[in-house]
């Protein structure tokens, strides 16, 4: 994956790959293969508040996921170069509110997923932030505060009556 993009837009994720073993039978990208690239797109801005991979491996700290909610918009076809966008939505304790987006090679968005995090010790308790990367967060948050909300964030699912 080729280095994020970062200005006062959300991260962008760009060179987004995909594996054969990702997709489907009828070609299309199925939900497991969804969440590998999601995971990439969301350690792409993990990476830039150093609490990704980079300090996993220094400090045995891992974001894990808490809850996701994700919307299928549009398939996913085999070959198609991919680009994501990561944005801080909120971050309390040790915890980060994000929402993703995968979009296709032509520009149109194909999937959103609304997420929590957790950053979480190799022991499985809760892990606190460092000092600096609750610096980053702050300066994160200050640049995505400003932008529209997303469309797809905070949608409820509902039953309704047939």
């Amino acid at each position: 994956m080729v280095e994020p993009i970062t200005f006062d837009t959300p991260v962008i994720a760009y060179g987004l790959r995909t594996e054969q073993a990702w997709f489907d039978p009828a070609g299309s990208l199925s939900p497991w293969g969804m969440a590998r690239i999601f995971d990439g797109i969301a350690e792409s801005g993990f990476a830039i508040l150093d609490c990704g991979e980079a300090y996993r491996a220094r400090s045995g700290c891992a974001m894990a996921p808490r809850q996701a909610m994700t919307s299928y918009l549009e398939p996913i076809r085999q070959a198609t170069p991919l680009r994501g966008s990561f944005r801080l939505l909120n971050a309390g304790g040790s915890v980060l509110h994000i929402y993703l987006e995968i979009y296709d090679a032509i520009g149109r968005l194909s999937a959103a997923q609304e997420a929590t995090y957790a950053l979480i010790r190799n022991d499985g308790l809760i892990a606190e932030f460092t000092d600096v990367q609750r610096d980053d967060i702050a300066i994160m948050l200050r640049y995505h505060a400003p932008l529209p909300k997303p469309k797809y964030c905070g949608r409820l699912i509902g039953l309704g009556v047939v």
